[in-house]
């Protein structure tokens, strides 16, 4: 008989007995419900929820697997839902397109652009004490600028970049650290329409890959193609070592492989008919995509697929008006590839890479040598990997690698070697930072009138490394033939990676001789602002300058020229560049302006002619970003100054020269006896004696006062840089 229950009181309820509890409820000796995957208790604490399941128990584990299974069939169908709810807000160019809604940004904190661009120019003119917190060398175009205005207005107060290395930025970044503790939102993993993503992976193929084949098309696309398939309809991958698209954890559901994706899409979105109110903001959606999809855990680890995906994010920032997120990301990148061992060779490793690989693993990790020299060189800062010549240049391997010319299935060229050009360039051009900027060298501050036989020297060494280079490149990347001899592709890729080589050889060669140009254009006018008197200086040495300056001169009109005759067609590179090399090479002409000699010697024709050509690239051939346009601005103002500065010295006449050790005659004698090594020899006795007429002028008929306007640039300062003579 069973006993009463008292009168008033409900009956006990006993635990439902389960027949395994979680491992959470088990070390708390709390009531574990058994719900599966997650149970009640363990949902309610937000803790993981973690069943241990005995090998006997088979039927158990068949239910927890299945309801695994339907768990994540019901994930995927909420996250398609969510893709085309995105996607369809999002719609391509064409005659029925909507505009794009802005999108509000209350949730995300922007980086404020800077007054420094990623290539190491100033995009404003207001005073910014931004700029003089942050280190720009005296390879950089903010710097080069610095130092012309210093020469042509004739500041007193300028501000040394060197001294602001003491002086870091305090500005805290905040959006990082919000983007960083932020989940990943499924609205992060959207896509455009597919005809739209057609459309631009098809330009980043064509115009941004072949210059930059940092990763494996074939794993890539197979992974792009993957993004509009269910899920079960995904390939198998399992080959981590092509990095991007061909492995799981860098495959189409990642997160590392959607940040590379919209990279890509944004860089092949600057090559597109789209309007430029457009390509912001779908610029803008890829590159907010990524920013939020680039977690801190990813790199705890890495991998070349996230070496992969920092490579491209630097070829985008460098369109950006924040040079720290180029130099930033760059570092990383090369510090991953260092920790993955893409400095070695395969002799290192005990299990062999195969042929796909180890090509790879080449190709990424002299894309993070040639972007860290590029940023440094723009950056006017110490390179992390410049000089290196440790690995091996990359090969051709696979059939994506290869272009047919003049339509001949049996007559190919592989598109890798520009590549392999390209690095043989960059490695030059890193030399020249390393020896005449001296961007790795603390101690490169030397005084002035220190000897600076060793840097002719070093200059004429350097020239004939550039002569050797040009001389030995393969035929269809040559320069020299003429464009109907160059062999064609149907995409015209090999004319277009002759162009940006060539346009890349000439800015290198101007870098080279810049330093002692601007010193040939600067030091007389600087001891003539001290009140010291002028010392010409040896004979030679005063030949030997003029004419490397005058190569200088005239590599930057030729530089001017290519730009022109390419920038407004497809075979050119990105808009950013030329708008750099553009100002570079306009600054050399402009100050080259200022000294007789040099500007009789390539004509007063030519000087006008390659200023109106730099007008045009700026107004006609590039597409008109703010950043062009700022840039056509200080162009233009320095122009100005430079005309205002011939019209005062026409006003001086130039005295006769005295007849003595110093003339011209005296010269040329020295001259021969001057070792054959050097290969200088002077054009003219006029000519000579047009070179000391401009340090005369430089000296008794500049005025810095009549040609000083009060706010109209900022002091920019001046970085010094190692006495040429």
């Amino acid at each position: 008989m069973s006993p009463r229950t008292p009168v008033g009181k409900e009956p006990n309820t006993k635990r439902r007995k389960v027949s395994i509890a979680c491992e959470r409820c088990r070390s708390r000796k709390a009531r574990c419900d058994g719900n599966k995957p997650v149970c009640s208790s363990c949902s309610a604490r937000s803790e993981q929820c973690i069943y241990k399941v005995s090998s006997v128990d088979a039927e158990q584990t068949n239910e927890y697997v299945e309801m695994l299974v339907n768990r994540i069939t019901q994930l995927e169908r909420e996250l398609d839902c969510t893709r085309n709810v995105s996607s369809a807000n999002l719609t391509g160019p064409g005659p029925a397109a909507s505009v794009i809604p802005d999108r509000t940004r209350e949730d995300t904190i922007e980086a404020t652009p800077g007054p420094v661009d990623a290539m190491g120019a100033s995009t404003c003119e207001d005073d910014s004490p931004d700029v003089s917190q942050k280190f720009y060398g005296s390879s950089s175009a903010l710097s080069f600028m610095r130092q012309m205005y210093t020469t042509i207005l004739g500041k007193d107060h300028i501000i040394s970049s060197r001294d602001a290395r003491a002086s870091p930025s305090q500005s805290c970044s905040a959006a990082s650290t919000a983007s960083l503790t932020r989940t990943t939102a499924p609205e992060h993993f959207s896509l455009f329409p597919r005809h739209l993503a057609d459309q631009l992976m098809s330009l980043y193929w064509n115009r941004v890959y072949v210059l930059y084949p940092f990763v494996h098309r074939e794993s890539f696309n197979k992974a792009y193609e993957d993004l509009w398939k269910p899920s079960a309809s995904h390939r198998t991958r399992d080959r981590p070592g092509l990095g991007l698209g061909s492995s799981i954890d860098a495959g189409p559901s990642s997160v590392v492989f959607h940040c590379a994706y919209n990279a890509a899409l944004a860089l092949g979105m600057q090559f597109s008919d789209i309007s430029i109110e457009e390509k912001d903001k779908l610029s803008s959606i890829c590159l907010e995509k990524s920013k939020n999809l680039l977690k801190l855990d990813l790199f705890e680890e890495g991998s070349i697929s996230l070496v992969q995906t920092l490579l491209l994010l630097t070829q985008y920032f460098q369109s950006m008006n924040i040079p720290n997120k180029c130099w930033t990301s760059i570092g990383v990148a090369c510090r991953l590839a260092q920790g993955l061992g893409l400095h070695l060779e395969d002799g290192h490793f005990l299990q062999p890479f195969d042929s796909s690989e180890r090509e790879l693993r080449k190709r990424v990790w002299h894309g993070c040598v040639t972007l860290d020299t590029t940023v440094s060189m723009t950056l006017g800062r110490p390179g992390m990997l410049i000089g290196d010549l440790g690995r091996s240049l990359p090969e051709a391997v696979d059939n994506d690698d290869w272009v047919s010319i003049n339509g001949e299935q049996s007559n190919k060229a592989s598109i890798i070697e520009f590549f392999s050009e390209a690095i043989k360039l960059s490695q030059i051009l890193g030399r020249i930072l390393l020896n005449v900027y001296r961007l790795n060298d603390q101690r490169h501050d030397k005084p002035e009138g220190s000897d600076g036989y060793t840097s002719f020297d070093v200059l004429i060494e350097l020239d004939e490394e550039l002569s050797q280079y040009a001389n030995r490149l393969p035929s269809n990347l040559c320069w020299t033939h003429s464009n109907s001899s160059l062999p064609r592709d149907s995409a015209g890729i090999l004319l277009r990676q002759s162009h940006v080589l060539h346009v890349r050889f000439l800015h290198s060669r101007m870098l080279l001789y810049r330093p002692i140009f601007f010193q040939f254009c600067r030091r007389n006018s600087r001891i003539a602002r001290l009140g010291t008197p002028s010392s010409s200086g040896p004979a030679v040495v005063t030949s030997l300058a003029f004419h490397c300056a005058l190569t200088c001169v005239q590599t930057a009109v030729e530089l001017i020229g290519s730009i022109e005759k390419y920038s407004c067609t497809a075979a050119t590179g990105a808009y950013w560049y030329n708008m750099f090399y553009t100002r570079s090479a306009a600054m050399v002409v402009l100050l080259g302006g200022i000294s007789p000699s040099i500007h009789e010697s390539i004509g007063n024709n030519t000087w006008d002619f390659s200023w109106v050509s730099c007008c045009n690239i700026l107004t006609r051939n590039l597409p008109q970003y703010p950043s062009v346009k700022m840039c056509l601005t200080t162009l233009e103002a320095l122009h100005h100054h430079v005309l205002r500065y011939q019209a005062q010295a026409e006003m001086d006449p130039i005295p006769a020269l005295p007849i003595g050790p110093t003339s011209s005659m005296d010269m040329l004698q020295m001259l021969q006896h001057k070792p054959a090594q050097n290969q200088f020899s002077m054009d003219s006795e006029r000519t000579l004696s047009n070179a000391l007429a401009d340090q005369f002028i430089l000296d008794n008929a500049f005025d810095p006062a009549a040609l000083f306007e009060d706010g109209l640039f900022p002091d920019l300062g001046s970085d010094s840089i190692n006495p040429m003579y």
